[in-house]
């Protein structure tokens, strides 16, 4: 091949300095076949992600037609750096757009959780007005707190109607606005009836739990376990979930963190909730409850994945009416076996 006259060099030149425009058109400047390596995007609407992530890596190309659509030319001695670009933007690209919800597989949503959940909310603060600030001589915190080795004896009540007794305005306070928010973020994907049948119980097995594997005799209250057991039901709820939902793990967690950071903020912020170290004579010490707060949140867990596998379908009004009932009826329940016993 000949030399080229210096025009032609300069119009070469010229060709692969020029920037590429918002929305690149074919390039048919003559350039040496042997100096540059084609590019094929696998689909024609893949040229312009190819042509954006060159330029923005400051890339020099030019694109001619071809059959399908256009094909990308850079210097030969840029190719592979070229290749390794694009394939690292479509690798930090692979999710996105978010892949859309298959609404059939997204699981039933309900509504009036934050109505119910305001009542339980209230309820707590209008009990724990009733019923004053811890004291250990009061019959209703010797026979409701969660003492470990009376629940053990088989007082099974008492990992119930502790979580309805708190230790001053803070605690209670703390803990009913949790019920609020997290309670009807529950009832939003469960129902009123059997969200809130399930984080009653998921504090009563998160207590139970606790007085099995606590080793020094310990009584404990608040409603704490059943918030993070509500928490552990919102974690298992949203993993499977969306899994069936978006079918990716990446997607899975950018919408399941959150419920997970919420249980770490409640753990700093309810965490250091009194509780009662039964020594001699039985008194609080501000000891911080980790294990009924572990064991509501597994059981929060483990509930939260059965529920998700059972109730992929929507509960009519009337069973999340049972649902309700039931649960009201385990409350009543256990105080009045509390009181069959003082």
């Amino acid at each position: 091949m000949g030399a080229q006259s210096p025009a032609a060099a300069e119009s070469n030149a010229q060709a692969w300095e020029r920037q590429p425009p918002a929305v690149p058109t074919p390039d048919t400047s003559a350039v040496p076949p042997e100096a540059e390596d084609v590019l094929h995007p696998p689909a024609p609407g893949q040229a312009n992600p190819w042509l954006a992530a060159l330029a923005s890596a400051g890339f020099r190309y030019r694109t001619r037609p071809s059959a399908d659509g256009c094909e990308i030319c850079v210097p030969s001695e840029k190719a592979a750096a070229a290749r390794a670009e694009i394939a690292e933007v479509e690798r930090l690209n692979q999710d996105w757009p978010p892949p859309v919800a298959r609404a059939q597989d997204a699981g039933p949503e309900y509504t009036g959780g934050w109505s119910v959940s305001l009542g339980v909310a209230a309820g707590l603060l209008l009990f724990h007005g009733s019923v004053g600030p811890y004291d250990r001589s009061a019959p209703v915190f010797a026979q409701g707190c969660a003492e470990s080795g009376r629940i053990v004896a088989g007082e099974w009540w008492r990992a119930i109607t502790a979580l309805t007794l708190h230790a001053d305005a803070t605690h209670v306070l703390g803990n009913a606005v949790c019920c609020l928010f997290f309670g009807s973020a529950v009832s939003r994907q469960l129902g009123t009836g059997l969200g809130w049948l399930l984080i009653l119980l998921s504090g009563f097995l998160g207590n139970w739990s606790a007085a099995q594997v606590v080793e020094f005799p310990r009584a404990s209250v608040g409603a704490s376990t059943a918030t993070f057991g509500a928490v552990g039901l919102l974690c298992a709820l949203q993993f499977i979930r969306n899994y069936r939902a978006y079918g990716t793990l990446r997607s899975v967690w950018n919408r399941t963190w959150v419920p997970l950071a919420a249980a770490v903020a409640i753990f700093a912020l309810l965490g250091t909730e009194w509780h009662a170290d039964m020594g001699p004579p039985m008194e609080i010490r501000g000891r911080i409850d980790i294990e009924g707060h572990l064991c509501g949140l597994l059981a929060g867990l483990l509930l939260g994945t059965a529920a998700a596998f059972a109730c992929r379908k929507r509960i009519p009004d009337a069973v999340q009416f049972a649902f309700g009932l039931a649960a009201m009826l385990c409350l009543w329940g256990a105080w009045w076996a509390a009181r069959l016993a003082m």
